[in-house]
């Protein structure tokens, strides 16, 4: 399912779940529009594994191996790079090492965004915390997070399907949490609608991860085709 503007930066957006296409293309589709640019185009794309939602790493440990054959299909189909949805980053890394293409998690992407906008970032996310605090650890300005938070439920409690009202109300109560210990900016999780609602309950800057790692592929890009033009023009003096 292709969203796109008209030109330049192509990024595939990889969910790696059974039944995607129904739990969660309604919502990032609604995430990518907002970000859209004529610049800019994004396909969602569903590689399906046998779960239904990635809770732990175990879970993205078996979502891996698709997240791999997801990012070799689109170099081959001639994208520029690789976002991937999930914030426990599975098979990111291995799939770097089979590609030449950027792929990117939506954890680091998320962390590195945050990092510009303020100092002391915190995740704010669905279910237990537990396998994130983990993946994080072994990110670039880890030592930087001020907690991650578990609102409780599932993954699918955030999808199209889920029940709006009371993960809100969860959202809420953890996100005054995370302020209270000290966080000055939040990566929260959920719809564009939800992810918007938390902006305005909130007086520090709300990321959304769906939006940040598309953003975030799509710099990763364009500085390295600057960097290329650069060697290039460099050549010819």
């Amino acid at each position: 399912m292709l969203l796109a503007g008209t030109n330049i930066v192509k990024i595939r957006l990889v969910c790696v779940v059974k039944d995607g296409f129904s739990n969660w293309f309604p919502i990032h589709r609604e995430l990518i529009e907002a970000i859209l640019h004529p610049g800019l185009l994004v396909d969602w794309h569903n590689e399906e594994s046998p779960l239904t939602e990635i809770k732990s790493l175990e879970d993205a440990h078996i979502a891996g191996k698709h997240v791999v054959h997801a990012a070799q299909e689109a170099q081959r189909l001639g994208f520029d790079a690789v976002a991937v949805d999930c914030l426990l980053q599975p098979g990111v890394k291995e799939a770097r090492e089979k590609t030449t293409i950027p792929v990117i998690g939506a954890a680091e992407a998320s962390l590195a965004i945050a990092l510009k906008m303020g100092r002391k970032p915190a995740f704010v996310v669905g279910g237990d915390a537990e396998s994130l605090e983990k993946v994080i650890q072994y990110l670039p300005a880890a030592e930087c997070v001020v907690s991650c938070v578990g609102v409780g439920g599932s993954p699918l409690d955030f999808s199209a399907k889920g029940d709006y009202e009371l993960v809100s109300q969860r959202m809420k109560q953890c996100l005054s949490k995370a302020i209270n210990n000290g966080a000055d900016v939040i990566i929260g999780y959920g719809s564009l609608a939800l992810i918007n609602e938390l902006r305005q309950y909130s007086f520090v800057p709300v990321i959304s991860p769906i939006q940040a790692v598309v953003l975030y592929a799509e710099h990763v890009v364009r500085v390295h085709r600057a960097s290329k033009c650069e060697v290039k023009g460099q050549r010819r003096r």
